[in-house]
């Protein structure tokens, strides 16, 4: 009886003590492919936004100069998550859950994002008083030649225009 539960014990103990060594395993598994850089080597999977595809450069610039822009942001539609997560204290205008803000929303988003007329009127609405755009948006050539509105920021993937206060 006292060899049945005595083995019994060490068995569950075992049990135990491998199940945490394999966690651990898969942990530190996960970590140096996903972030070898901790052992030394390049990442094997993106986890980090490409600079290439999304304007970390010009969050970095505006986290850094709040003043820079006023109101509320008009984004390109693919960086709406983008902005989600790391610019979190910005809304964006409209993000990939496009089907939560309705066929109103989305039809003024297309007017001001192809751009149409009646942009303004939708800037307006909205209170919109900054952009966020890949550099070769068409809204971008309209705004730069606008005496109502400042480009704030540029490099090779965004340009960041803002209202001019009146």
């Amino acid at each position: 009886h006292w060899y049945r539960e005595s083995t019994a014990r060490n068995s569950m103990v075992g049990f135990q003590a491998g199940s945490v060594a394999i966690i651990t395993a898969a942990v530190c598994v996960l970590l140096v492919v996903a972030k070898p850089r901790i052992a030394g080597g390049a990442p094997l999977l993106a986890t980090d936004f490409p600079p290439d595809r999304y304007p970390i450069a010009a969050v970095d610039y505006l986290r850094a100069h709040p003043q820079a822009v006023h109101g509320e942001m008009f984004n390109y539609f693919l960086w709406g998550s983008y902005f989600e997560f790391a610019f979190p204290e910005r809304k964006p205008f409209i993000d990939s859950h496009n089907d939560l803000y309705g066929i109103a929303l989305t039809r003024e988003f297309r007017t001001a994002n192809e751009p149409k007329p009646g942009w303004e009127r939708v800037f307006a609405k909205y209170n919109v008083g900054w952009t966020i755009l890949p550099v070769q948006h068409p809204l971008n050539r309209i705004l730069e030649l606008s005496p109502h509105w400042s480009l704030v920021f540029s490099n090779q993937s965004a340009l960041v225009f803002s209202r001019v206060s009146s």
